[in-house]
């Protein structure tokens, strides 16, 4: 609009009403003539909502994601990078918190996989691009974590339940989702090197 897509090296990413400005360069001016078109429209910008930033010194989120930097395993080089934002991770971790629990020892084990996979599924859906490694192994160790507690409440084991209930059993023997799984299969389909996990014997079951 107006030319500033080439004065600005600039790109509109949108969706509703929230939006991003790229730019390659003169940001803060391209942000002026973004906030006097909103203004000419009878718009006005959401001030607390709205910052500049230079996204390899400070990542910002948007829809979910954070873009920001990333850094390879053993090189340590810094590449741009989309991930799940910590808001993001927080909410999925407090909604399964409330699923899994020792408040929840009434519900059977089939049915809490299922009711948790459908929204582990639903959540790996949406968070299907970017760099998903470190946040679908966090999102995997805590489900562990939670179930395994649930299972010692539910069946009055005396112990954390760590070698009764090993990942090969939640995984294989209850069906319960495995994101680095997801993450390997997917990688085996595209051809694509799997991080940390081979295409054979060892990849966990995604049911």
């Amino acid at each position: 609009m107006r030319g500033n897509d080439q004065r600005y090296g600039s790109r509109i990413v949108n969706y509703a009403d929230d939006f991003v400005l790229l730019c390659q360069r003169n940001a803060g001016e391209a942000l002026a003539e973004a906030r006097l078109i909103l203004t000419c429209l009878g718009l006005t910008l959401n001030e607390t909502k709205t910052r500049v930033c230079h996204v390899w010194d400070a990542p910002f989120d948007f829809l979910g994601y954070r873009f920001g930097v990333q850094y390879l395993f053993g090189s340590g080089r810094g590449y741009l990078a989309a991930y799940p934002s910590d808001v993001s991770v927080s909410r999925l971790k407090a909604k399964l918190r409330r699923m899994v629990g020792n408040h929840m020892s009434w519900i059977s084990e089939e049915d809490l996989v299922s009711e948790v996979n459908r929204v582990i599924r639903g959540w790996m859906n949406y968070f299907s691009y970017g760099t998903l490694w470190k946040s679908f192994n966090k999102l995997e160790k805590f489900v562990q974590s939670r179930f395994r507690g649930w299972l010692v409440h539910k069946h009055r084991v005396g112990n954390r339940g760590e070698c009764r209930y090993p990942a090969a059993y939640i995984y294989g023997t209850l069906g319960f989702v495995s994101p680095t799984g997801y993450l390997s299969q997917r990688a085996c389909l595209r051809n694509e090197p799997g991080p940390r996990a081979g295409c054979g014997k060892s990849a966990r079951p995604v049911r």
